[in-house]
């Protein structure tokens, strides 16, 4: 009863992108990696649903590119940096990751009848003036 009744909120991206950053992937295997990671939330999403969930809110990831340990320990280039100081091949992944995650949330939307799913953003992912 309860479980239904309930509000899941659910954060993905930042963690499933950086690990793979931590364990010297490149950009194109991290972004190559993406449709599986996508494919796992959504089977737990459906998973919980299937038990009765009815409310989710996804958090989505915000600007990778302006995390200190990001810009402490994984390698980028001066000419990587934007106005701001923040790493732009990083905050590009987040967007796409997104973007992605917000075809995957429809996509559950149209599986899941009766049921809420709201998308919340972090940051606003076309500049980086927010992590100034």
């Amino acid at each position: 009863m309860y479980f239904e009744e309930a509000l899941y909120v659910l954060d993905i991206g930042q963690n499933d992108l950086t690990a793979g950053y931590f364990l010297n992937y490149t950009h194109q295997q991290i972004r190559d990696s993406i449709p599986q990671v996508l494919y796992e939330f959504q089977s737990h999403v459906l998973a919980l649903h299937g038990q009765g969930a009815k409310r989710f809110m996804i958090i989505t990831t915000g600007q990778l590119g302006c995390l200190p340990y990001i810009l402490t320990s994984i390698p980028y280039t001066r000419a990587d940096l934007d106005r701001y100081g923040c790493a732009k091949p990083y905050n590009s992944m987040a967007r796409f990751f997104n973007r992605e995650l917000r075809t995957t949330i429809a996509k559950l939307q149209q599986q899941m009848p009766n049921t809420t799913v709201v998308a919340a953003v972090l940051q606003n992912l076309r500049d980086s003036e927010r992590c100034a």
